[in-house]
C-alpha cells in the first residue's frame, strides 16, 4: 500500500485568539507549518489595511509560518444579481490582500440557494462562478472552493457540476468533513467517488450527522479516518487546515482557545498515524 508523502498542517489561528500575536504565537507553539489569515483583531481578510497585512507577512517569515491561503467570505451570500456584482468586487480585493500577503490561495464559495442544489438553479449559479474563474483564469492565485453548509456546492450533485465546469490550475476544491456531515452527507462514498482529482486542500473538523457539534478529527461520523486511508491510496497529499469549531461556531468564523486547538491538532497528528 503507497503511503503518502507528509502533508502540510495549518490553521485558520482566528479560533485561537483575535490578537495578531496571539494568533502565531500560538501557532508557533502548536507547531504548525503555516496559518490560514480570516479574522484579525475581529476584522476580515478583505477589510485588513495594507500596514495590517505586512506586519501579518513579516511576523510569519521571522517564525517560520507559510501563509497557505486566505479565508475570504466571497460568495457567501443569496443567489441575487446584485449580491453576484457585489462579490466580483470582493473576489478583486481577495486578489489585492492576498498577494500582500504573499500567498495564492484563496478560499471562496458558491452562493446560497435556499438549502438546495436544484437543477433549475444551475443556470445562475454556473454564470455567477463563470464570471469569477475568467477573473483568475492565468493569474497567479488558485480560488478553492469550500463545500460550506447549504449552499450550492454544499451538495455532491452541486459540487461536482462546479468542479466539471470550472476546475484547472486556478480553480480547485476545498473538502470540509464536518459541513458535509452536519447535512447527514456521506464523506464515502458520496464526495470521495469523484472529488479526489479536483481536490486542493482539506479543512479538518468532524462533525455528527444533522448537528452543529463540532469534534476533533475522528471523533465523529465524518469518516475522516476511512478518507485518509482513500486519499494515500490515491497518493493525494496536499495541505490540511484545522478548522476546529470546538468552543463556538458562527456563520462566518469559530472559537476554539489554544488549549482545544492544540488537542484538535493532537488528533489530527494521531489519525494520520
Amino acid at each position: 500500500m503507497p503511503s503518502a508523502p507528509a502533508t502540510a498542517i495549518s490553521g485558520f489561528v482566528d479560533e485561537i485568539s483575535p490578537d495578531l500575536q496571539e494568533q502565531l504565537a500560538a501557532a508557533e507553539r502548536i507547531g504548525l507549518d503555516g496559518v490560514d489569515i480570516r479574522f484579525v483583531n475581529g476584522q476580515n481578510v478583505l477589510d485588513l489595511d495594507r500596514q495590517t497585512l505586512e506586519e501579518i507577512r513579516s511576523i510569519c517569515e521571522d517564525k517560520g509560518l507559510r501563509i497557505f491561503s486566505i479565508g475570504s467570505p466571497v460568495n457567501k451570500l443569496q443567489l441575487t444579481e446584485e449580491n453576484r456584482k457585489q462579490e466580483l468586487d470582493r473576489l478583486q480585493k481577495a486578489f489585492d490582500q492576498a498577494e500582500a500577503l504573499g500567498t495564492t490561495r484563496i478560499r471562496v464559495f458558491s452562493p446560497r440557494t435556499d438549502g438546495s442544489c436544484r437543477q433549475e438553479d444551475w443556470p445562475q449559479v454556473r454564470d455567477w462562478m463563470a464570471e469569477q474563474a475568467e477573473m483568475v483564469a492565468g493569474s497567479s492565485f488558485v480560488l478553492v472552493h469550500e463545500n460550506d453548509a447549504d449552499m450550492y456546492g454544499a451538495f455532491p450533485e452541486g459540487c461536482r457540476r462546479i468542479m466539471e465546469t470550472f476546475n484547472g490550475p486556478n480553480f480547485k476544491a476545498l473538502f470540509d468533513f464536518a459541513n458535509s456531515a452536519c447535512m447527514g452527507i456521506k464523506t464515502i462514498p458520496d464526495w470521495t467517488d469523484w472529488i479526489i482529482p479536483y481536490l486542493d486542500s482539506l479543512h479538518i473538523k468532524d462533525g455528527v450527522n444533522g448537528s452543529r457539534n463540532f469534534l476533533p478529527a475522528g471523533e465523529g461520523e465524518g469518516q475522516i479516518p476511512e478518507t485518509f486511508q482513500l486519499l494515500r491510496d490515491a497518493g493525494w497529499s496536499g495541505p490540511m487546515a484545522l478548522e476546529p469549531h470546538l468552543a463556538e461556531s458562527g456563520a462566518f468564523s469559530g472559537f476554539s482557545g489554544e488549549a482545544k486547538f492544540a488537542h484538535a491538532k493532537e488528533t489530527l497528528v494521531k489519525v494520520l498515524g
